[in-house]
């Protein structure tokens, strides 16, 4: 048992951080750079998306992380125990639990938009007509509604995370 919950724990982490790391990178720097550089901007995005398969990369760290967290909280709580749950490490993981799996289920929404967006920037040839125009702006907002829950979600998490084992010296 003690090799599986250090196997997960690696795998749990490293994806983790990749995920996390990667998330933040494309939010607070990528993204906005792809923006600010219109038709390079294009260009790079539909390599990173398409030919590095950035967006693969992320689906396979995020899932790996949630799949391999779910299953050390099962561990380490012993079955969901309420000695262990109601414990100040596993509340902490608790809730850096429920904030991680809010970052993944707005982190598929976020990556379907980003990708509707790829498609559709792939289709325009010179200007976009009307209806691209409104396709992108549409997918735009839906983007700056989710990117902002999607980035403080995982910090969150991570944050609760890190600190879980320790919250009994506060509390």
């Amino acid at each position: 048992m003690d090799l599986l919950v250090w196997l997960l724990r690696i795998l749990h982490i490293g994806a983790g951080i990749l995920w996390a790391g990667g998330a933040i990178q494309l939010a607070f720097f990528i993204g906005p750079t792809i923006t600010a550089t219109a038709e390079i901007g294009k260009q790079f995005s539909s390599h990173l998306m398409g030919r590095l398969r950035f967006r693969m990369f992320m689906t396979i760290t995020a899932t790996t992380t949630v799949l391999a967290g779910g299953m050390l909280y099962w561990i380490q709580s012993e079955g969901l125990s309420s000695a262990w749950l109601n414990s100040s490490a596993g509340i902490g993981f608790t809730i850096g639990a429920g904030f991680g799996l809010i970052a993944f289920v707005f982190g598929i929404i976020f990556g379907n938009a980003t990708a509707k967006l790829s498609r559709i920037s792939e289709q325009i040839d010179g200007k976009p007509t009307n209806e691209q125009r409104e396709q992108i702006q549409n997918i735009q907002n839906q983007i700056a509604f989710v990117a902002p829950i999607h980035i403080t979600s995982m910090i969150i998490s991570v944050l609760f995370m890190a600190m879980a084992r320790y919250l009994y010296l506060i509390f």
